[in-house]
C-alpha cells in the first residue's frame, strides 16, 4: 500500500515524542518537497520510501527529515532547517561524493578502499544505505546501469555495512542484489522455499504455534520448573531466513553453473525460518543463568512434546551470532537464535544502537491508546479494545468476515477476543465469507462494534430455516411444536416475551434441578419456566437462543435498550 506523510509522521511517533517545533520543521519538509515536485519533477515517492526506512529504524526525528531532503541541493535547503538537519545532510553528500570516487575507482581498477571514516556520522551513512536499498528494490527493469548499481552495492557498500555490524540490512541489501544480478537463481530460491513451506505446510504451521505458545512470556500455562527462566524472556520472534543466506548456503558446495546451483537447491534440506528467543540484559545479574541454559531448559520439558531434536551448534557466516541447527519429525529445519535484547538490537541496526539518537519509547498515560493499521497508519482506541473491534472500525465487512489477526509482524494467529495494547501494529486476515458468530458480542467492547453485530444478525433471521421439530409439554399441560436444537430459553420466548426477557432457570421432567437458559430439549420434554424478578438479558443470551422469534426479541431488546439505529 502506497506511504503517506501521515504514515510517516505516525511511525516517527510510534518511538518518539514530537514537539510542536519537531511537526513545524516535519511540515516545512513535505511542503518544501512538493514544491520540488512541481519545479524539477522530483521523487517524493522514493525520499519517502527512504524516510520510512530511517523511521523504522527508529531514529529520531531530525534524522527522518534529512532522509526526506537527502537528494535535494544543499544550498536551497540551508535557509529553512535546523542545524542538526543541516549537519546531517552536510555529511550525507560528503561520504555520497566519496562513495562515487570509490565506485569509478574501482570501475578502472577493480579495486576500492573503506570509504568510512573513523569519525563516521552514521545517521548519514544509514540515509546512504537506506538510499541504495530502496532504490534497488523499487528497480522495475534490469538495465545497464542498474546492474552496475547492484554490482557496487553487493561489492563496495555492503562491506562496509558488515564493517558496522548491521547484519540483517546488509542481508536485506544482498537479497536485492541477488534479485538482480542472478535473477534466474533468485527465482529458483523463491520457489524452493515456497515448495518447501506449501509441502510441509500445516505441520509446520502447528509445531510453529506451538513454540510460540511454549515461549510466550505471558503464558500462565508454564512449567512450574520454568518460572525464573520465563520471567527472562522478551520476545520469541519467526521470521523467514533471508534469501542470501541460503544462496551463501547452497555456494559452500561450489556449484559451478546456475544450473548446477538449481540442481544443489532443489536436493537440499535447507533450513527455511529463523526462530530467536530474545533475553532480558538483566540475565547478565544472574550469576547461574545464560540466555542458553533458558533454551535448554524449555528445550528440555518440551521436545518430545514438539518433536523436535538438536542435530548442530553452527555460527553464522560473519560469526556475530550462534545458533541451533533443530529438526522436526518430518525431516523439516529450523535455525534457532538465543540473543539478548542488546544482541538483537545490534543484529538489527547495527552499531547505531550505540548512539543517543534512536529509541526512545513512551507511554501514553491516557485512556485512549494508539494502533498502527497494515499500512502504518495510526488509529485510536479506547483501552481494552480487541482486535475484533479493531478489524470493525477498519470496515464493518473485515470485522463480519474475520478470520484472524497478525500482531507486530509475528505470524502467531491471534484469535478475535485478544486485546490491543499501546502502539500494536494489527493485520487483519479475513476469510472468504462472513463469519460472525454469536459468541461475538462477547469479544467485541465498542458499541459500533456491537450495533454492527446486531444488524447482521437481524438480516440472518430471514435465512435461518427451521429444521425438524420437536414437541414438548409446558407447564399448562398443552403440547408445543418447537425447532430442533431449541433451548429453555427458546420455549420461555415462546411462551411469552416477557417471561424470555425474565427467564431464571428451567425444571425439566419433573426434576428439582435448576437448569440454565442454554441447556438443549428433546422431544418429549416436560418444561417449567421460572421467572426472575427482573429483567436480566445479556449480550451472551445470543450464543442461547436457536429459533427465529427468540433471536428476534433479542434484538429487539437490545436496539431499545443502547438506542441502536437512531
Amino acid at each position: 500500500m502506497k506511504k503517506t506523510f501521515g504514515n510517516l509522521i505516525e511511525l516517527v511517533k510510534k518511538h518518539h515524542i514530537l514537539k510542536p517545533d519537531d511537526m513545524n520543521q516535519f511540515n516545512n519538509a513535505f511542503n518544501f518537497l512538493e514544491e520540488c515536485k512541481k519545479r524539477t519533477n522530483y521523487n517524493t515517492e522514493h525520499a519517502l520510501s527512504v524516510a520510512f526506512y530511517i523511521a523504522e529504524c527508529r531514529f529520531n526525528y531530525d534524522t527522518v527529515i534529512a532522509a526526506l531532503l537527502h537528494e535535494i541541493p544543499l544550498n536551497e535547503i540551508k535557509p529553512r532547517f535546523h542545524k542538526t538537519i543541516l549537519k546531517t545532510l552536510e555529511s550525507y553528500h560528503d561520504i555520497r561524493g566519496k562513495f562515487k570516487k570509490i565506485q569509478k575507482k574501482y570501475e578502472l581498477t577493480g579495486n576500492y578502499e573503506s570509504f568510512l571514516p573513523l569519525d563516521l556520522d552514521l545517521y548519514s551513512f544509514y540515509i546512504i544505505i537506506a538510499d541504495e536499498l530502496k532504490a534497488l528494490q523499487d528497480s522495475q527493469k534490469y538495465t545497464k546501469d542498474v546492474l552496475l548499481q547492484a554490482k557496487y552495492a553487493r561489492e563496495i557498500l555492503v562491506p562496509q555495512v558488515q564493517k558496522i555490524q548491521a547484519y540483517k540490512i546488509a542481508d536485506e541489501l544482498l537479497d536485492a542484489c541477488l534479485n538482480i544480478e542472478n535473477h534466474a537463481i533468485y527465482t529458483a530460491i523463491t520457489k524452493k522455499i515456497a515448495q518447501k513451506k506449501l509441502y510441509g505446510k500445516y505441520y509446520q504451521h502447528e509445531l510453529l504455534k506451538k513454540m510460540e505458545f511454549f515461549f510466550n512470556p505471558h503464558n500462565q500455562a508454564i512449567s512450574p520448573s520454568l518460572q525464573r527462566d520465563q520471567s527472562y524472556i522478551k520476545y520469541f520472534n519467526i521470521n523467514d531466513r533471508a534469501l542470501f543466506s541460503i544462496y551463501r548456503y547452497i555456494h559452500k558446495k561450489r556449484p559451478q553453473t546456475k544450473s548446477d546451483f538449481i540442481r544443489l537447491l532443489q536436493n537440499s534440506n535447507l533450513a527455511m525460518y529463523d526462530i530467536t528467543l530474545i533475553i532480558n540484559d538483566d540475565i547478565h545479574k544472574e550469576s547461574t543463568l545464560s540466555p542458553i541454559d533458558i533454551f535448554f531448559h524449555y528445550f528440555h520439558i518440551y521436545s518430545k512434546e514438539l518433536g523436535l531434536f538438536i542435530l548442530d551448534y553452527c555460527n553464522t557466516t560473519h560469526k556475530d551470532s550462534s545458533y541451533f541447527m533443530l529438526c522436526d519429525t518430518m525431516n523439516n529445519l529450523y535455525r534457532f537464535f538465543v540473543k539478548t535484547e542488546t544482541d538483537y538490537s545490534y543484529y538489527l541496526f547495527g552499531d547505531i544502537i550505540d548512539n543517543d539518537k534512536n529509541v526512545f519509547i513512551f507511554h501514553n498515560p491516557e485512556n485512549k491508546i494508539n494502533v498502527f493499521k497494515d499500512d502504518g497508519a495510526c488509529t485510536t482506541m479506547p483501552v481494552g479494545s480487541t482486535v475484533l473491534d479493531f478489524a470493525f472500525k477498519l470496515h464493518e465487512d473485515i470485522g463480519l468476515s474475520f478470520d484472524y489477526a497478525l500482531l507486530n509482524n509475528n505470524t502467531e494467529h491471534i484469535p478475535a477476543h485478544t486485546q490491543l495494547n499501546q502502539g500494536d501494529a494489527v493485520k487483519i486476515v479475513q476469510k472468504d465469507d462472513y463469519s460472525a458468530e454469536i459468541q461475538w458480542f462477547r469479544y467485541v467492547k465498542n458499541p459500533t462494534s456491537v450495533n454492527s453485530l446486531i444488524k447482521y444478525f437481524a438480516k440472518e433471521l430471514s435465512r435461518l430455516k427451521q429444521d425438524k421439530e420437536i414437541t414438548i409439554t409446558t407447564e399448562d399441560g398443552l403440547p408445543t411444536r418447537i425447532a430442533n436444537g431449541a433451548t429453555a430459553l427458546d420455549v420461555a420466548f415462546q411462551i411469552h416475551e416477557d417471561l424470555g426477557l425474565h427467564f431464571s432457570y428451567a425444571l425439566i421432567n419433573g426434576k428439582k434441578k435448576h437448569m440454565p437458559a442454554h441447556t438443549l430439549l428433546r422431544d418429549g420434554d416436560y418444561v417449567i419456566i421460572k421467572k426472575a424478578n427482573n429483567v436480566s438479558p445479556d449480550l451472551q443470551w445470543f450464543g442461547y437462543v436457536k429459533t427465529r422469534y427468540a433471536v428476534k426479541r433479542l434484538i429487539q431488546y437490545f436496539k431499545k435498550k443502547y438506542n441502536y439505529f437512531n
